[in-house]
C-alpha cells in the first residue's frame, strides 16, 4: 500500500542520517548499528499497525485503487 512505500522510506532517510552521525562523531558504530537495526524492526512494524488501526475503525482511504481486506472478496 502506499503507507507502506513511506515507512520504507521514512527509516531509509533515518538510517542514512545515522550512519552520517556515526562517520561524523564519535558515537560509535557499534551504538549506531544497534539503532539502525531497532529502527528496521520497528518502523515497518509501526506502519502496519497505524494502517491496520485506521481500517479498523473505518477510517478510509482516499482515492483507493484496491482493497485486499474486503469481507466479500473471495479468495
Amino acid at each position: 500500500t502506499r503507507l507502506h512505500a513511506t515507512g520504507k522510506v521514512g527509516v531509509f532517510g533515518v538510517v542514512l542520517l545515522l550512519v552520517a552521525a556515526a562517520a561524523w562523531t564519535p558515537l560509535g558504530w557499534g551504538r549506531a548499528i544497534l539503532l539502525i537495526i531497532l529502527l528496521m524492526v520497528a518502523g515497518p512494524v509501526t506502519s502496519h499497525a497505524l494502517a491496520s488501526a485506521a481500517f479498523r475503525i473505518g477510517l478510509h482511504m482516499k482515492q483507493p485503487v484496491r482493497d485486499d481486506l474486503r469481507p466479500d472478496k473471495a479468495p
